[in-house]
């Protein structure tokens, strides 16, 4: 239905697309709003958005042409008399991401990766310099 209403009056230079629909092409041009650059708007966290914990990765797959990755967690049912509590894995949730969400999430993760090892380094080489200031033969008597 918006493809018959884009077809209408307002055309725009900068973009154009062929549709073939049914066995014949429809030449049309998108809107000029929808032509240009999208900016993104401010990011918003909303305190009643639902947060999902998981302790694992349950699976990666494709669906559709989208990554979606299905998160669990081990659950614990109550026990029952002297037994001792029976561990389920279960389903936390699912997001499916398309692929440019799926490569701005791998790039994040890249970045914290890259984070962690610099924090890491930083550290072993701390421990050096203190085991060295440490050392027998460094004191002075």
């Amino acid at each position: 239905m918006w493809v018959s209403s884009l077809i209408g009056t307002r055309f725009c230079k900068p973009l154009s697309l062929n549709l073939s629909w049914a066995g014949t092409a429809k030449r049309f041009r998108l809107p000029k709003h929808m032509s240009t650059p999208l900016t993104k708007p401010p990011l918003e966290d909303p305190a009643s958005e639902r947060e999902i914990f998981a302790s694992e990765i349950a699976g990666v797959g494709f669906v559709h042409g989208n990554v979606v990755v299905t998160f669990a967690s081990i659950r614990f049912e109550e026990p029952v008399a002297d037994q001792t509590p029976k561990m389920r894995r279960v389903v936390t949730g699912r997001v499916a991401l398309t692929n440019n969400a799926a490569g701005q999430l791998l790039k994040h993760l890249q970045n914290l990766a890259a984070q962690i090892e610099a924090a890491v380094a930083a550290a072993a080489k701390d421990k050096q310099k203190g085991a060295s200031k440490n050392s027998v033969f460094d004191r002075s008597v």
